[in-house]
């Protein structure tokens, strides 16, 4: 079965046996992405994910100190 990216619009020869290309006939709105668009987007969203998670976590000197002694007073 062949099988067209749709950011790249690169070919590629998929076996018919294989699950993703069941998918693709039972369901021919899903989309395909070749190997490289995939790690691509997959390698742009883990930086995203981690420069928002470096932007939302508090710095060290604004957290509240903490007294593990007065807790249980």
């Amino acid at each position: 079965m062949k099988a067209i990216c749709f950011l790249c619009e690169k070919t590629v020869r998929l076996d018919d046996n294989s699950l993703l290309a069941k998918k693709l006939r039972n369901n021919p709105l899903k989309t395909y992405l070749c190997n490289e668009c995939r790690e691509r987007i997959t390698l742009h969203t883990l930086e995203r994910l981690a420069k928002r998670k470096e932007k939302e976590a508090p710095s060290p000197s604004s957290a509240p100190p903490t007294d593990c002694t007065s807790a249980h007073s």
